[in-house]
């Protein structure tokens, strides 16, 4: 991710990818890759494909993180209370939808 263009410390467009739960966003695409990687797997070794897809660890920190050393780190929005609170609210009601016509994990 990176810093909105022509500022230095503004991540809106980062934000509307990271923090969200749409089928554009970051966690539902990894889902969606992981399910074309599963299916790739399934055909190469004819098994049938699907399956469960479990989602190991997927988070959000409330404060800024010492280890964070990204060009996000000067964003104040990236590490709000509010990004953090809005990022579990919509994980809690997500459907698990991920989009592209493929199976929920």
């Amino acid at each position: 991710y990176g810093l909105d263009a022509g500022t230095s410390d503004q991540c809106t467009n980062a934000l509307k990818h990271a923090a969200c739960w749409g089928h554009d966003c970051s966690v539902p695409v990894q889902m969606r890759m992981a399910r074309a990687k599963m299916a790739e797997l399934a055909s190469q070794t004819n098994v049938a494909g699907g399956g469960k897809l479990w989602i190991g660890e997927t988070g959000w920190s409330s404060s800024l993180s010492e280890t964070l050393t990204t060009n996000m780190k000067p964003c104040e929005a990236w590490s709000s209370m509010e990004t953090f609170r809005n990022y579990y609210q919509d994980f809690l009601a997500w459907d698990l939808e991920i989009g592209g016509g493929q199976q929920a994990p």
